[in-house]
């Protein structure tokens, strides 16, 4: 699931410029040695060309996209997640010849349902790669497979060179079909290039709040109610999936109680307080309160995107099912224009619309409405979306979304920061150059995200509610006062 239980799933640590070796566990810089590398476009542009003259007299290619059933050369292959790195058997490549050898390994067997494997005249090579941060090339020659890769390696810190080592350096197994007549593998290292990671800076469009507004919690949502703010958010550790709401009568500065408390848990028809509902998006109705999120089965590892309703905004129906084909989805966030209803969330790093009118059923836009740049950019949002905030602010809509970056060199802590993009529709969305919030205090050490709107009277300004989680992986909940450009 892509980043769904807060944001302290990630190894999160903010930059700014460079500067000599920081202390370890502050918010970091890179050192003044990384001066004058090429950028991760720069230096992976260089690898694929020494890739290509590697290759050069072969038929070297490289597969498209995950989980596909076809890849150049008519190379079948499949895509795991993330592999165990002490797992032996991943260090290969190798070739199995027979359906029953791929079933034997547990680590792999479930992929070969991505492949149709003619086991009369094929066989199967595995290969265990890094896919973040190693360009690679594949081929058949003669009786053999040749896997060619090239790395890209950050220039760190030295505190930064060993963060969770052994977590970031899970590989993913890739399964290729091959003839038959191949019968075995090899691999060749052909080059290194180091790069200065990208650094996202915020555009200084949003000032800080002093002080906490909700501490225990984060993936907060905010609605105006009763002359004052109501906020939603989950809870973390043994709260996770559970959904807190506090009142503020001070336009959201502070909230009370500041922290877990029974009173506050919300309820869910048939499930009581442990609802496992994750990023709740709540608007006020006509007949009270409405809850978007996505539920979480555990017995099924399925993620739902559904919607509960209440007449108080403290106990909720038990949820609709609202998306048929949801799939590994996360940041739901909603509005309606005109008589229709609109859902926003991501998946696979984009972010998706679905739309209905009345009691018809969501239909799924066929284009993604914010995609993320290249994965090989230096833009603050190459690895893409994690959550979205929808509103309406004077004549525009904005989306307000949770982006990552980093992440490609093993080593390197993924970071994330919070953007928006702007339509006069809220169909077709501009993403805006640069974020307006990223990592830059202690406390916020392992990221910022999960964005939740109040759009200003006159549509130029907004109050972003946000979740900062620290060095220990504790999530709070901030506030930030922005200007839109």
């Amino acid at each position: 699931m892509r980043l769904l239980v807060l944001l302290s799933a990630a190894v999160i640590a903010g930059c700014s410029a460079p500067a000599s070796e920081p202390a370890p566990g502050s918010v970091q810089t890179l050192p003044s040695r990384c001066e004058g590398l090429p950028s991760f476009a720069e230096a992976t542009s260089r690898l694929d060309a020494k890739l290509a003259e590697r290759a050069r007299g072969a038929t070297f290619a490289e597969p498209a996209a995950a989980y596909a059933s076809e890849a150049p050369l008519a190379l079948g292959y499949a895509l795991a997640g993330a592999g165990d790195p002490n797992d032996d058997r991943l260090k290969v490549p190798r070739i199995l010849r027979s359906k029953e050898e791929v079933q034997a390994d547990s680590t792999i067997a479930w992929m070969l349902d991505a492949l149709t494997v003619d086991w009369a005249s094929e066989a199967v090579a595995v290969v265990e790669e890094h896919p973040s941060d190693t360009r690679y090339r594949y081929a058949v020659d003669s009786e053999t497979f040749r896997v060619v890769s090239a790395r890209a390696h950050a220039c760190l810190a030295e505190s930064d060179e060993a963060v969770q080592e052994a977590a970031l350096a899970a590989t993913r197994p890739r399964l290729f079909r091959v003839p038959r007549t191949v019968t075995r593998a090899a691999a060749e290292a052909v080059a290194t290039e180091a790069y200065r990671p990208a650094l996202p800076r915020a555009s200084g469009a949003c000032t800080r709040a002093e002080g906490t507004v909700f501490a225990g919690g984060g993936n907060a949502s905010v609605v105006r109610h009763d002359g004052g703010v109501r906020l939603y958010v989950n809870g973390f550790s043994a709260m996770t999936g559970n959904v807190f709401h506090v009142d503020s009568t001070d336009d959201g500065a502070t909230f009370a109680p500041n922290g877990w408390d029974a009173n506050n848990l919300s309820s869910f028809e048939g499930r009581g307080p442990y609802a496992d509902v994750y990023g709740p998006f709540v608007e006020r109705t006509d007949a009270g309160f409405r809850m978007s999120g996505v539920a979480l089965d555990f017995s099924t590892r399925e993620a739902r995107i559904v919607e509960m309703r209440s007449p108080d905004g403290k106990a909720w129906t038990k949820g609709e099912r609202l998306v048929a084909d949801d799939g590994d989805v996360s940041g739901v966030s909603r509005i309606t224009v005109d008589g229709e209803d609109r859902l926003f969330f991501v998946r696979d790093g984009a972010v998706r619309l679905a739309r209905r009118r009345g009691e018809a059923a969501f239909v799924l836009d066929p284009e993604p409405v914010l995609v993320p740049p290249p994965v090989t950019s230096d833009a603050f949002d190459a690895l893409g979306y994690v959550d979205t905030s929808i509103v309406r602010a004077g004549d525009r809509f904005v989306l307000v979304v949770t982006a990552a970056t980093g992440g490609y060199d093993r080593r390197l802590p993924l970071r994330t920061s919070i953007g928006y993009a702007t339509s006069p529709d809220g169909v077709r969305f501009e993403r805006k150059g640069d974020p307006i919030l990223v990592t830059e205090r202690d406390d916020e050490l392992r990221g910022v995200g999960s964005p939740a709107v109040l759009p200003s009277a006159g549509g130029s300004a907004f109050t972003l509610f946000y979740t900062a989680i620290n060095g220990a992986a504790e999530p709070r909940v901030a506030r930030a006062t922005c200007a839109l450009e």
